[in-house]
């Protein structure tokens, strides 16, 4: 498999914030965030492959193993200045399912004030990139969030239904 072509368009972290800000002002905010984010997602695989490609000499990264997967996604957000991602086998909660902890994320409410996990984009963009490297739906839900006062994100992986347990085990709904 060849990879494709790069083709990609860096943004300010400060146009992502003011963007945010805009979707979240309109009704239903959240929720296109999530699906703006998706979308986003699963166009950014494919610069993603072109970039481990060049980097780490892996034509497809859903054959890659899960050191060389995490280490090249976490080298990718850094060099994109999305902040730092790191790939853990598991984090409190979330019942043996793998986690993406982001530290210095770009869509971190600034304020660090946030009553709940405020990074929806993410969660979205997560969903469709790895969905997409898995060649089958995933979910994506944000366990802790800076925006919130913690230290980093953490985003858990997995289907909608595993996803579903861990959200009412940690929320009771």
């Amino acid at each position: 498999m060849t990879a494709p072509a790069r083709r990609g368009v860096g943004l300010p972290g400060t146009l992502v914030q003011a963007l945010r800000g805009a979707a979240l002002a309109a009704e239903g905010g959240e929720a296109r965030l999530r699906d703006a984010g998706y979308d986003a997602g699963r166009a950014l695989y494919d610069d993603f492959a072109a970039w481990m490609a060049d980097r780490a000499g892996v034509e497809d990264p859903s054959r890659a193993s899960l050191a060389t997967f995490g280490e090249s996604l976490g080298a990718y957000a850094a060099a994109h200045g999305w902040g730092t991602l790191e790939l853990e086998p598991e984090a409190p909660g979330a019942k043996g399912l793998p986690t993406l902890r982001a530290a210095g994320w770009f869509e971190v409410e600034p304020e660090g004030a946030a009553p709940y996990p405020a990074c929806q984009f993410t969660t979205g963009l997560l969903a469709g990139f790895l969905g997409r490297l898995a060649g089958q739906p995933l979910a994506v839900l944000e366990l802790s969030c800076a925006s919130c006062g913690e230290p980093a994100c953490r985003f858990v992986i997995g289907s909608a239904a595993a996803l579903a347990q861990v959200y009412a085990a940690r929320y009771g709904n």
